[in-house]
């Protein structure tokens, strides 16, 4: 989806800087992409697997939104009687990175260029290349206060009969059409939230719930969470979320030939200061088997 469709699709939202505890969920018409401006990013942190196909909702608050310790912003997930600690870290080597969406054919070749290590699947898709989306955020001097890698296609499983198609221009969205596999009814998903500069950062405007605090419920659809400790190291907050009957979730790219995805399982945790969020129409224990081929 080109820039200009985004907009008119926001636009018709009308969504408004007030909109700072709400996350736009997944609309059929496209993934959440940012367009210009700080207040409007601050409503449209992207909540991957979260997404109906209209509306927006309101995040259950626990405690104090966020707390600021100097370079990290601190926060927790939970559930019921589990709950996860989170923590993201202002990363300063990375102030002088390019101001201009792009992508990468990999995640390795991000990492690579950007001079980072981060987690990475043997699992990871990349056939056609331009797999990996690189979105800076910037505050109103012009500076990279915090960076987004993200790709829709990342793991395909036991899908079957896939046909990918992706672009090279960063604002445009990749595309897979196939047909549900025993395990995989999508693909899963990933998104890496970096802090560069936290004093930008703590208002909320990174990660997946925009470093606050953050509560799973069966009365706001979450049907199922589990706190999981990845082989990796890192204590992962899953959940399941299932929409309303007729209401299709899942971004764009997502172009399954066998119906309407309405149930999707997602994983946040954070690792070396940075939030990861991975997110498919998979089962519990098939996102933690996919977790633990992350090294």
């Amino acid at each position: 989806m080109k820039q200009s469709e985004l907009k008119k699709a926001y636009d018709s939202l009308k969504v408004t800087p007030e909109m700072d505890v709400e996350v736009l969920k997944f609309v059929r018409a496209g993934k959440s992409r940012f367009r210009g401006g700080k207040a409007m990013r601050r409503g449209l942190a992207i909540a991957a697997s979260l997404a109906l196909v209209v509306g927006m909702f309101q995040i259950p608050q626990v405690g104090v939104a966020a707390s600021t310790i100097i370079d990290k912003i601190m926060y927790q997930f939970s559930a019921g009687n589990e709950s996860v600690d989170l923590a993201m870290e202002e990363n300063i080597a990375l102030r002088n990175v390019s101001k201009d969406w792009a992508k990468y054919d990999t995640l390795g070749d991000a990492q690579k260029d950007l001079g980072i290590d981060l987690l990475t699947s043997p699992a990871q898709c990349t056939a056609g290349g331009n797999h990996v989306s690189y979105d800076p955020l910037t505050n109103e001097d012009g500076d990279v206060y915090a960076i987004w890698l993200s790709d829709d296609i990342y793991a395909l499983g036991d899908l079957e009969n896939v046909e990918i198609e992706t672009y090279n221009e960063g604002d445009t969205n990749n595309e897979v059409r196939y047909d549900c596999g025993d395990v995989y009814q999508s693909p899963i998903g990933m998104q890496i939230a970096i802090v560069v500069k936290s004093e930008d950062a703590k208002d909320g405007s990174v990660g997946f719930s925009n470093g606050e605090a953050w509560s799973a419920s069966k009365e706001d659809g979450y049907v199922e969470t589990e706190v999981y400790e990845i082989k990796a190291g890192a204590k992962a907050f899953i959940t399941t979320y299932k929409a309303d009957e007729g209401d299709g979730i899942g971004p764009e790219a997502w172009q399954c030939r066998d119906g309407q995805i309405n149930e999707v399982t997602t994983a946040v945790f954070t690792y070396h200061g940075m939030e990861y969020t991975y997110y498919g129409a998979v089962s519990i224990d098939a996102m933690k088997t996919f977790l633990d081929t992350l090294e």
